[in-house]
């Protein structure tokens, strides 16, 4: 009979990890490679390559290599490769990905869509990152049946099924994980939705797995270590933060806007009446600021990604950084800012003191907020709204202030 106990488990840092680690990978290329681009003809690529190869190209469709002494690097939209031999490493950064053939050393990945059959003989690492266009589809990974990786995976990504054989540790984060492989190691998963195991699957190790419900284990999968340690998420989403962790950044917030109420406190009491008299005009001026920022923070990843390729543009990158975390900043502050003017709204109706101080204001929005941005499912919508219209309000006060400037 299998075991069920209960584990911390955290995974969280496993997106930042594979990300940070393939687009390092990517920062440069060999001066000895054999770089391959549009121009070049990357359909007439010779028989064997003995160094490296790096393919850079809007499409990477088709091509069946016979074999190459170094690494495989490739940059394109859509990559569909296959080599017979690959000396070294794989690499590969593209929107739908499959690589297949056998690779001597470990293999990376990072695309919107990734499949693999291939036989690697170390580690396989794959990040897939959702798509941001209107149809509004996730991430895919397929480690089909046919492939076979010597020693550990790493898989982050919204769907993932694992069909392959594993010969060391099996380490996914995803929100919907189906393996119906083999893994000869141990396998640590956090399945935000569901994970299934099939009837083909077969886990020698211990399975470690964090999931809002129990897995779905379907007839004839087998843990042969009949050790399951299962680990409910009672919390989901952005903002999926313990109490205790609740309460630390609540007194920083505390900190923060006791901080500018001491600094700024006539500008503070400025923007706490434009909430008051313009609060509909304040949301809606937030409501634009929020999409600008989705826009800006996709055309800075954009810009970033770009710049690894083409290294003029990475000249852009610190003013780009800069203002984005400006933005960050402002959103921060806006939130401290709603605070106070519906502590202070209680306050006056209660008390009917009209005078009453920010800093207690302060200390009642925040005691009301916290909690409230602590509710399940809910409570990233508040903060979101609530950010919404601080944002407001403070462009709103920047425009006077500019403009009585300019006046003066």
């Amino acid at each position: 009979m299998n075991e069920i106990k209960s584990s911390a488990l955290n995974l969280r840092f496993l997106p930042l990890i594979i990300g940070t680690f393939i687009s390092f990978i990517f920062c440069v290329s060999p001066g000895y490679a054999l770089i391959a681009t549009s121009a070049d003809g990357v359909d007439t690529l010779p028989d064997k390559i003995f160094d490296d190869l790096v393919i850079r190209d809007q499409d990477a469709v088709g091509l069946k290599l016979n074999e190459i002494g170094g690494d495989l690097i490739i940059s394109a939209e859509n990559i569909n490769v296959t080599v017979n031999q690959v000396g070294g490493n794989v690499n590969a950064v593209g929107a739908d990905i499959f690589i297949g053939g056998r690779i001597r050393e470990s293999a990376r990945m990072l695309g919107y869509s990734i499949e693999t059959d291939a036989n690697i003989s170390r580690n396989l690492t794959i990040a897939a990152i959702p798509r941001r266009d209107v149809f509004g589809l996730g991430s895919n990974v397929v480690v089909q049946r046919d492939c076979r990786v010597g020693k550990d995976v790493d898989i982050d990504a919204a769907v993932v099924h694992v069909r392959g054989t594993i010969g060391g540790d099996l380490r996914i984060n995803g929100e919907t994980v189906i393996i119906g492989g083999i893994v000869e190691g141990d396998a640590t998963i956090v399945a935000n939705g569901q994970l299934r195991l099939e009837p083909s699957c077969r886990i020698e190790g211990i399975l470690t797995y964090s999931s809002p419900r129990e897995a779905e284990i379907e007839e004839g999968a087998q843990v042969l270590s009949g050790i399951i340690d299962y680990e409910k998420i009672s919390y989901r989403g952005l903002f999926d933060i313990p109490l205790s962790w609740r309460i630390v950044f609540g007194f920083a917030a505390l900190l923060v806007g006791i901080v500018f109420v001491f600094l700024l406190r006539r500008q503070i009491l400025s923007l706490v009446e434009i909430l008051n008299s313009r609060i509909g005009q304040s949301f809606g001026i937030g409501l634009i600021g929020a999409a600008a920022m989705v826009v800006y923070t996709a055309i800075f990843l954009i810009t970033f990604m770009f710049a690894l390729f083409y290294k003029p543009v990475f000249a852009l990158v610190p003013l780009l950084a800069v203002i984005f975390i400006i933005f960050m900043l402002m959103f921060y502050l806006a939130n401290i800012l709603v605070a106070i003017f519906l502590g202070r709204l209680i306050m006056v109706r209660l008390t009917g003191n009209k005078e009453c101080s920010p800093g207690r204001s302060l200390i009642l929005g925040l005691i009301i907020l916290t909690p409230l941005y602590g509710i399940p499912k809910v409570g990233i919508y508040l903060y979101v709204l609530s950010a919404m219209l601080g944002f407001g309000a403070l462009m709103i006060g920047i425009y006077r202030q500019m403009r009585s400037s300019v006046q003066a």
